[in-house]
């Protein structure tokens, strides 16, 4: 029996993100371009070859599902533009007050990036990440609650632990740590949630979804914390 792990691709569940990279070719087009869009543009030949971007801004769901509330989805579309823009230390409310006081920069930003590169400012980690995020909450400014999202909402490992209602045991090994991860990510596109990996300990899902697949990792950190040797993941076999 060969174990394996199922990892999504670009065209399994995924496809280009039109918009983007309408802007990433314009930029490209510019004969004296600003220094922000030639950071971008040099980001975007290093980080964001076709094929080989997982779930960054290149890339959107082919199945879109509709961002309800902050339950299930506003306030992850929030929590995904501040990662994206690099303000990862605040706690949730900051952020999304952060997100909320900057509206119409959101919408100068989707209405003509080339000439308001605020996404691509050198504190930006990903330009073509917070790009496609600032068109997705642009959109559901405008939108509202219902509105279909294709946007993949990164979940990150080690953001994890700050929703567990108690400290997260230190005994897992990183091996075992992603291999329950991995797991875990399994057992949620078993229930129905769709989710792109990149093996590395880092996730994405609709904003939909995104609370259901912190669930489902949280108790793959708890089995991976617990475990003494090597026990092996079942996802499928073939004979």
């Amino acid at each position: 029996m060969q174990q394996h792990r199922h990892h999504h691709s670009l065209g399994d569940g995924l496809r280009l993100n039109s918009r983007v990279h309408l802007i990433a070719y314009e930029a490209a087009q510019l004969t004296d371009p600003p220094a922000a869009i030639r950071r971008a543009l040099n980001l975007l030949s290093i980080k964001h070859r076709l094929g080989a971007d997982e779930f960054g801004g290149l890339v959107e769901f082919e199945e879109a599902r509709p961002v309800i509330d902050e339950g299930c989805g506003q306030g992850w579309l929030s929590i995904h533009l501040t990662a994206t823009f690099g303000l990862n230390s605040t706690d949730f409310d900051g952020r999304f007050k952060w997100v909320a006081e900057r509206a119409e920069l959101w919408r100068r930003i989707a209405s003509d990036p080339l000439a308001h590169v605020e996404w691509a400012d050198a504190s930006v980690p990903d330009p073509l990440a917070a790009l496609a995020a600032v068109f997705e909450w642009a959109a559901f400014l405008d939108f509202g609650p219902g509105m279909p999202s294709r946007l993949p909402v990164i979940v990150e490992d080690r953001h994890l632990g700050g929703f567990m209602l108690s400290p997260l045991p230190s005994a897992a090994d990183e091996h075992v740590r992603l291999r329950e991860l991995s797991c875990a990510a399994f057992e949620a596109r078993e229930a129905g949630i769709e989710v792109s990996e990149d093996g590395a300990g880092t996730f994405a899902t609709h904003a939909a979804t995104a609370w259901d697949l912190v669930h489902f990792l949280q108790d793959g950190l708890r089995v991976a914390a617990t475990i003494a040797g090597p026990v092996p993941c079942f996802m499928g076999a073939d004979a």
